[in-house]
């Protein structure tokens, strides 16, 4: 018998805004200005409003997160995703809204972040389990499996200015991976480890999800999104375009792009349906585009059965009912049962143009 008892909610984000000025001089200001303004108030959260210089980094973000659940956010460089994951975590403060975490956290959002260069792996795993609360008996506890999750048996007494980006990421990610948080907050970093880490890292999390955790994972690979997410969400300017299922919105954000080619940005919109793109032309392609896979082949290099482990020939026929569209073809096969990546294969070069 299926338990149907509610999920507890780990995280509330509310009308969370947040701003900030390019300026280096308007950012001492405006910093100085805010610190003043935190210890005697002269206004109320509902007034906060652009200064000269700034410009939106969030804005109006609100979501929900219960155990057992996960949440992926895409979009644009500068879309806001490192600075929603800060804001949750709370290394940055909101200038309006309200983030409610009720349970421990931990976050990977800066690779090595933290990591003092002379200490060894050894003592960084000391180091930061002291600071995130745990006590001797626990970090010799979780010590050893940290090391062997991290493969750095050979090294973990090597000063840290020693190790490659990708040493550093999978230490960083091992030690929060064994702290069993409620909540763990991931920004891009696994895309930096090898592929059998990142296999291994996928495995970890969806054992994590199926123990209860909670997950937000910030990733430009969607197939990450697609394997680990049970909903996702589309940040464009600070502002949520789109959120839905992983399928439905990676589909969203795929044929976007390609449409805008790097255009103006999206434009605010209802979290579900169609883009709206300050483009009238863009946009009326996007909505009337209609595109189909007619027949897909997989064969050998002769025309015979494709057989493991050798060469094979992919045959896509494509057919638009609609305006001539610009599209990228990506073929991907995953392993159901364990979420992995068995082929990916993308098209190199520009965009196709598929006619009527």
């Amino acid at each position: 018998m299926t338990d149907q008892s509610p999920k507890e909610k780990i995280l509330a984000v509310e009308r969370l805004s947040k701003r900030y000025a390019r300026d280096p001089a308007l950012v001492r200001r405006y910093g100085m200005s805010d610190i003043l303004n935190s210890i005697m108030p002269k206004t109320t959260p509902h007034s906060v409003s652009l200064r000269e210089g700034e410009f939106w980094a969030l804005r109006d973000l609100s979501l929900e997160l219960a155990e057992g659940e996960a949440l992926g956010v895409i979009g644009r460089n500068g879309s806001g995703k490192t600075t929603l994951l800060r804001v949750i975590q709370g290394l940055t403060p909101p200038d309006r809204g309200k983030v409610s975490r009720h349970v421990n956290t931990a976050a990977l959002i800066d690779i090595g972040a933290g990591f003092e260069p002379l200490a060894s792996g050894r003592e960084a795993i000391w180091i930061e389990g002291t600071l995130l609360g745990l006590g001797a008996d626990e970090i010799i506890e979780i010590e050893h499996d940290i090391i062997d999750f991290a493969e750095l048996g050979d090294v973990i007494d090597a000063p840290l200015s020693t190790y490659s980006t990708g040493m550093q990421l999978r230490l960083g990610y091992a030690i929060i991976a064994h702290l069993e948080p409620g909540l763990l907050l991931i920004d891009e970093v696994l895309a930096v480890g090898d592929p059998a880490f990142q296999r291994k890292c996928v495995t970890y999390l969806l054992d994590y999800k199926r123990s209860g955790g909670a997950l937000v994972l910030v990733s430009h690979d969607l197939w990450q999104i697609r394997a680990l997410c049970d909903r996702c969400l589309v940040l464009e300017t600070g502002e949520v375009v789109a959120s839905g299922s992983p399928e439905e919105t990676i589909n969203f954000y795929i044929d976007f792009m390609e449409t805008l080619d790097d255009g103006p940005p999206m434009t605010s919109t209802t979290t579900q349906g169609s883009p709206e793109p300050q483009d009238s032309q863009v946009a009326e392609a996007f909505r009337t585009a209609r595109l189909s896979v007619e027949r897909l082949v997989v064969s050998g290099p002769d025309g015979g059965p494709a057989e493991s482990g050798g060469s094979v020939i992919i045959d896509i026929h494509v057919t638009n009912s609609g305006p001539p569209v610009r599209s990228v073809c990506t073929v991907t096969i995953d392993a159901e049962d364990t979420a992995l990546r068995v082929l990916e294969i993308e098209r190199r070069g520009d965009p196709l143009t598929i006619e009527p």
